[in-house]
């Protein structure tokens, strides 16, 4: 094919890209074990750590990335396509792993009463448990040390600041886990696509996003930028086994700074397109692409 062949191609049909929700009893069953025990796991080592030390914030985001990562890892093995079901798996974990973390501290509460044989009578007589555990923390205030001050917390104060730790565990997990279970997958053979990313663009973000959601390649050729400056990255998910047998996803992505002295990646469209755009879009870059991660 010439180089004329971007600038005169015809518009592809195209349709929205969206996973096919697939998944397998087996594979289900084997995320839900994995990230379910990966969670209670976390809860438990957490738990166990808080004894001494607890970071408000940074414990429940290590607890969502490691189980999120875990899960990641099963339902990619698993080739769990479903979303929402994936989603909902790593938010059942995050929360299980938050629970544990109160159930290590409300087991240390009851070995203290052991040593006042008067007060755990009291509290078994008064049918108090976990629940009513729970509320006289809040009652008392979580504290919270900041350098060198502690800052306590009040009755309601203290149920939001543990609402927002387990939403920063279980809506982490399940974000991580939801993304993945999104990642293009070939029906043919049963796999998941490779994604590469096939070109930087300089054009306009609508233009960009024109282009590839009506299926007019023509529009993205000589718009690729430079290495440096570009916001709008052009990546391709494809199956290496059955080429021209299966379709290929387009993604058109916009990066940005993060706030962290680093860049994210943005979902700006994304098609499914039939394998004979993969000709066209090769036009884009005289440069062989290569596989990256996600």
């Amino acid at each position: 094919m010439d180089n004329t062949t971007a600038n005169s191609s015809p518009p592809f049909h195209v349709v929205p890209y969206r996973p096919d929700g697939g998944s397998g009893q087996r594979g289900l069953l084997l995320t839900w074990g994995i990230t379910i025990l990966s969670g209670l796991a976390l809860g438990a080592a957490v738990g166990f750590i808080s004894r001494w030390l607890y970071v408000a914030g940074l414990f429940p985001l290590a607890i969502g990335g490691i189980a999120g990562l875990l899960g990641m890892l099963s339902l990619t093995t698993a080739k769990v396509r479903a979303p929402l079901l994936a989603g909902t798996i790593g938010f059942v974990s995050g929360c299980l792993a938050i629970g544990v973390v109160h159930t290590f501290q409300y087991q240390r509460f009851l070995h203290r009463l052991s040593e006042q044989p008067q007060l755990l009578a009291q509290w078994e007589a008064d049918g108090d448990g976990f629940l009513q555990f729970i509320d006289l923390q809040a009652q008392r205030g979580v504290e919270i040390i900041e350098h060198a001050d502690t800052m306590k917390l009040g009755y309601y104060q203290s149920y939001i600041y543990w609402l927002v730790d387990l939403l920063l565990a279980a809506g982490f997990a399940a974000y991580l886990m939801w993304n993945q279970a999104r990642a293009p997958f070939c029906t043919v053979c049963q796999d998941w696509k490779e994604t590469y990313l096939l070109a930087k663009l300089r054009l306009a973000r609508g233009r960009a996003k024109y282009a590839v959601t009506t299926g007019q390649l023509a529009l993205l050729r000589d718009q690729v930028a430079p290495p440096a400056g570009n916001k709008l990255l052009l990546k391709v998910s494809a199956c290496s086994r059955c080429g021209p047998d299966c379709t290929i996803v387009v993604l058109l992505q916009e990066v940005s700074e993060d706030g962290w002295g680093g860049f994210a990646g943005k979902r700006v469209c994304q098609a499914i397109y039939p394998s004979q755009a993969m000709d066209v879009l090769n036009q884009l870059t005289a440069e062989k692409p290569e596989p990256i991660q996600g």
